[in-house]
């Protein structure tokens, strides 16, 4: 084949922004399984102390005395425990949404509603790879049990078509936040972002919104929120707000974000598989001795260069 300077150019540059994204990938990889794993055990936290303070007490509850104390403990509490370990987390994070909603009556200013988002997302989404769940799955996909692969393919729905979504919505209501504003539902946590000047909130809102630069957006959107707190303790700090802001981070805005029409863009023009007889005739050739697991994930590995 004719190789032109140009041409040899184009194919080192596409070489070396593959491999700056496998590795940016990598350590999202890498980073975001022990950060799902923190946020599952701080909110297991937060409800299994709810649960053992009503046990201590053994008193209903104000929310109509529609829950007693032994309903909290084995809803707040084994739901907790489930969801830290991530073991039936989907059908925990349903147990800890109806005990909330119930606790609160379904008051929206009684709730922290970054707590019902991120319940929502684990209903939706499942727990990451540090989880109990994670590894039953495994086996499930190829069980003989019965409904076993029904089930297992109502969860990959839910998670490759709802999950995402779900994150649509969920940045669509975090920009409707960041807007504020006496129209807005109570459902919306605009009391949240009232700490932030109102320009800044708003050019955050519309980058939020159109989901530009999402990971470098709410990263910079939580350290300010975290160093306002620790400038002026008067300040709102939401924990929960953090963590929702986390789950975004790692796992993008969902559908219908410019972020994806950028990656497609890559894809089309720089990252798609070139033909073989594409490749320079002096670029190295790797020889892999060995066709067990590893010589397998090698191959795997350089095949997406």
């Amino acid at each position: 084949m004719s190789e032109t300077p140009a041409l040899k150019a184009g194919m080192a540059a596409q070489i070396t922004l593959r491999v700056w994204l496998a590795v940016y990938r990598s350590v999202f990889g890498l980073v975001r399984a022990p950060v799902d794993l923190g946020i599952r055990l701080l909110l297991a936290q937060a409800f299994v102390s709810t649960s053992v303070m009503a046990m201590t007490s053994a008193a209903p509850m104000e929310s109509g005395g529609a829950m007693s104390a032994a309903a909290m403990v084995a809803s707040g509490g084994l739901g907790g425990l489930f969801l830290s370990l991530g073991l039936f987390t989907r059908l925990s994070a349903a147990s800890l949404l109806a005990f909330e909603l119930s606790r609160s009556g379904g008051d929206p200013a009684q709730l922290n509603l970054f707590v019902i988002a991120l319940l929502a997302w684990y209903l939706l989404r499942g727990p990451d790879a540090l989880s109990i769940d994670r590894a039953l799955n495994v086996g499930l996909r190829v069980s003989a049990l019965p409904l076993s692969k029904p089930v297992m393919r109502v969860l990959d729905s839910l998670r490759d078509v709802a999950a995402p979504y779900g994150l649509t919505l969920a940045r669509l209501w975090l920009a409707g936040a960041l807007v504020g504003g006496t129209l807005w539902s109570a459902w919306i946590p605009a009391e949240a972002f009232n700490a932030l000047p109102r320009g800044l909130a708003l050019v955050t809102a519309l980058l939020i919104a159109s989901g530009l630069g999402l990971p470098v957006v709410l990263t910079l959107l939580g350290a300010g929120l975290a160093g306002l707190h620790a400038m002026t303790p008067a300040a709102d700090a939401n924990l929960y707000l953090l963590l929702f802001l986390a789950v975004m981070g790692f796992h993008g805005g969902g559908a219908l974000t410019i972020d994806s029409r950028i990656a497609a863009w890559l894809h089309a023009r720089f990252l798609f598989d070139r033909p073989r007889d594409a490749v320079p005739l002096d670029w190295p050739r790797v020889v892999i001795v060995g066709a067990g697991f590893g010589g397998l994930a090698c191959a795997a590995k350089l095949s997406g260069l």
